[in-house]
């Protein structure tokens, strides 16, 4: 009797083992004299008890849950540390730069935030215009210029905005005194570029009405000729314009062919192919940076020019110089040309 009194004295503690994986849920526990009673398993821990497939020590798998009740999901699974595995949607475990919450970045054609599509959202749109036009005041066919821009990177639909109002892809302008231009052109969302020129304008009117037109005439006689005249002069090879005037676009009617005797025109074109100097940006607005070769990094200076010849900035350049910076932020919007002793010009535009 006294032995069976003893047995009746040993009572245990078991845990709810609702999904039957002999782990019983920690929070849910009765006792039992001896053994535990149908359910109940005297081993607790299991985090999740309606799965058989979670509880404490069971292997981790890749599946999204925390099988082995450490409170850590997939562990060992996350091969590049970003915090997510191919089981959470990382489509490139061994770069940690890709994954679900990454930011997508622009040309590098990556699926950056693994969200099955490349590089979206970005805007590879540019826009280009002419550096500079020149509209001549007083001869109405040279009056004017349409200026026209070059898109690539759009969608097919862009939308334009130009900075006098203007709406359409190109526009034909008439100055009367130098004028900057922009363009912004949106392509989608959110996708816009911008480009920049410069319209110069320049009087050639004369007479005492002003009713006649300045044509330079053998590259050394300035006339003062009728509107009529002048078709006839251009077409022999005569320039637009008093002699000595150097402008960003010299007109050229239809069918103009440079003659023998316009050697100014045609030495200011070779200068602008022959670039001994090199500099950027071009427009420029602040300064300029003047890149240097061996040959013209020796002791010499660089001058600046406007387009009547007048020196208005001076630099000198010291032996071994390879790159200058220039601030031409004192100078009026226009055409210049940037020079070095017995070198080329090199033409550019300040705005």
């Amino acid at each position: 009797m006294g032995a069976y009194e003893s047995q009746q004295q040993v009572v245990v503690t078991c845990y709810r083992d609702n999904d039957g994986d002999n782990y019983g849920d920690p929070n849910i526990s009765q006792t039992f004299c001896a053994v535990c009673g149908p359910g109940y398993v005297l081993t607790s821990g299991d985090c999740n008890d309606e799965n058989m497939n979670v509880y404490p020590n069971n292997p981790e798998i890749c599946d999204e849950q925390d099988n082995d009740c450490d409170e850590l999901v997939d562990e060992g699974f996350d091969q590049d540390g970003d915090g997510f595995t191919i089981c959470v949607g990382d489509c490139d475990d061994e770069n940690p730069n890709i994954n679900p919450d990454a930011a997508e970045v622009c040309g590098n054609n990556v699926d950056d935030n693994c969200n099955g599509a490349v590089d979206e959202g970005c805007c590879y749109l540019t826009v280009e215009l002419p550096a500079c036009r020149t509209v001549y005041v007083g001869y109405t066919p040279a009056a004017s210029t349409t200026l026209t821009h070059t898109v690539t990177g759009d969608n097919g639909s862009p939308t334009y905005a130009w900075s006098n109002g203007e709406t359409t892809a190109s526009i034909t302008v008439s100055p009367s005194s130098n004028t900057t231009y922009i363009v912004t052109v949106t392509s989608g969302a959110n996708c816009t570029a911008t480009a920049t020129t410069l319209v110069e304008s320049v009087d050639v009117r004369c007479g005492n009405n002003n009713d006649k037109v300045q044509v330079c005439h053998g590259n050394s006689n300035t006339l003062c000729i009728s509107q009529s005249a002048v078709a006839a002069h251009l077409a022999h090879g005569d320039a637009l314009g008093a002699c000595g005037l150097q402008v960003c676009q010299p007109y050229q009617p239809a069918g103009y062919q440079m003659e023998g005797h316009d050697d100014l025109n045609m030495a200011i074109a070779e200068s602008l192919d022959y670039r001994q100097l090199k500099m950027y940006p071009n427009p420029a607005t602040d300064k300029i940076t003047v890149v240097l070769t061996l040959e013209n990094s020796l002791s010499s200076n660089l001058i600046i020019e406007n387009s009547l010849g007048q020196v208005l900035l001076s630099t000198d350049i010291e032996p071994g110089t390879t790159r200058l910076d220039i601030d031409i932020s004192q100078l009026r919007s226009g055409i210049y040309f940037l020079k070095e002793k017995s070198g080329a010009a090199v033409r550019f535009v300040k705005h």
